[in-house]
């Protein structure tokens, strides 16, 4: 059976399951999906998890220094703005910039950020428009009935059908079939790391680093991997 869709996964772990026409597990399923897309965001599993996006520092903003965060950020690679010739901005942690920096009305061209909470945070507070790129770890869109697919189901149906099959034995305290699937999990985890990177071997310093993007809009591509198309603009 072709796994192309949510409904397709899930059907599909139940016929693995032994439990085809079993209605008890239904109102688990959801859960076990859910907890296997955490476990994906939370264990980085591929590069092709890294997203470009594109946003601008306005002078005229009510908070000149900050912006927030694109919906779907995990965690921040790097950050430049893209002048003549582009700056890459350093990272600072949130405690220091809290303590030394956050009250520095100093303006011009940023040379630090922070991740506060759900904002980016400059600083110097910038003293005219600048234009940036972020690089960071994006969540993998969620499966669910008005979005059935998506890239990773697209590229790996295995990877999905064997996370939903270890939190499926974990709950139901299957000790054996958890060690099966978890090894299974395991395995196609190690074999798509490994077609990621085979595709970035021949690919350029810069490809290899943040993936083919085509202009902004257009679907990158890591190792082969289709990724979804670059987000909308941070506000």
């Amino acid at each position: 059976m072709a796994i192309t869709t949510k409904s397709e996964l899930l059907d599909t772990a139940k016929t693995w399951l032994v439990r085809p026409g079993d209605t008890i597990i239904d109102p688990f399923l959801p859960d076990w999906l859910m907890l296997t897309e955490q476990r994906f965001n939370r264990e980085r599993i591929i590069r092709a998890m890294e997203t470009v996006g594109d946003f601008t520092l306005s002078a005229a903003s009510a908070t000149p220094g900050r912006i927030p965060l694109p919906t779907d950020f995990l965690q921040c690679r790097n950050i430049r703005l893209i002048l003549t010739t582009p700056v890459a901005l350093e990272q600072v942690s949130a405690e220091m910039f809290t303590r030394s920096l956050a009250d520095d009305v100093a303006t011009g061209q940023p040379t630090l950020y922070a991740v506060i909470g759900q904002e980016l945070n400059f600083w110097k507070k910038v003293d005219q428009d600048y234009n940036g790129e972020i690089v960071y770890w994006a969540k993998i869109p969620a499966l669910t009935d008005a979005a059935p697919t998506n890239w990773l189901l697209a590229n790996a149906p295995d990877v999905y059908l064997f996370g939903v099959l270890v939190e499926a034995s974990a709950h139901l305290e299957d000790p054996d079939q958890l060690v099966k699937w978890e090894t299974r999990y395991q395995a196609a985890i190690k074999s798509l790391i490994e077609s990621d990177s085979r595709g970035n071997e021949s690919a350029s310093p810069d490809k290899a680093r943040y993936g083919s993007r085509g202009g902004y809009g257009g679907a990158p591509t890591y190792g082969g991997i289709a990724t979804p198309a670059i987000p909308a603009k941070v506000a």
